[in-house]
């Protein structure tokens, strides 16, 4: 991946930040954010070794309140996971070495429902600040 793709990732996410901003004293209805850390491969060419061979993760998340019990979700990841055998005492067969690099994009979705009604300004409707 070059970075006119981390540049292009980047301008969306601006972009759709920027579109949802709504200036009325009113529930919010939409919430956007972002998400960046770390990822790593445990498998064949990394046995035991938590965190060796860390990359990049980066992510953006978005989620529609439709009211006080429900709310849409959904977000977009990226991440990529690298390993090698190199140095390593786990060899292939006849001592063949194995290297690889890999870019993961995830794209999920779900429903979400609140067993009290959630909401930071409605207070008079019985309506929950911190739902379980």
């Amino acid at each position: 991946m070059t970075s006119a793709f981390f540049q292009r990732i980047l301008w969306i996410m601006a972009l759709a930040a920027g579109s949802f901003f709504v200036a009325q004293a009113q529930e919010y209805k939409y919430e956007i954010g972002g998400m960046a850390g770390g990822s790593f491969y445990m498998g064949d060419v990394n046995k035991n070794t938590f965190f060796k061979g860390m990359n990049p993760a980066l992510g953006g998340v978005f989620r529609y309140n439709m009211n006080f019990r429900w709310a849409l979700k959904g977000n977009l990841t990226w991440g990529r996971v690298s390993g090698s055998t190199e140095g390593l005492d786990n060899v292939f067969p006849l001592g063949a070495q194995a290297s690889f690099t890999r870019d993961l994009i995830d794209l999920g979705g779900q429903a979400e429902f609140n067993f009290f009604a959630y909401s930071d300004k409605y207070a008079f409707m019985n309506t929950k600040r911190y739902p379980p």
